[in-house]
């Protein structure tokens, strides 16, 4: 399942520029579905469980 960036930064409880900085710099892994930048629900549970790290390729 795939989250908006709007709905992961609720999740998270980050803003969403934060959640666009971290895909930048390659520590959330994302998917662009035409225009829309989506954050895989996998990822959010990776970061509320272990923190901020690498993601696994």
């Amino acid at each position: 399942m795939l989250l908006s960036v709007t709905d992961a930064s609720r999740a998270l409880g980050m803003s969403r520029s934060w959640i666009y900085g971290q895909i930048r710099a390659g520590l959330i892994s994302s998917v662009k579905l035409g225009y829309k930048t989506m954050v895989p629900t996998a990822e959010v549970r990776r970061i509320v469980s272990g923190g901020l790290q690498e993601p696994a390729e």
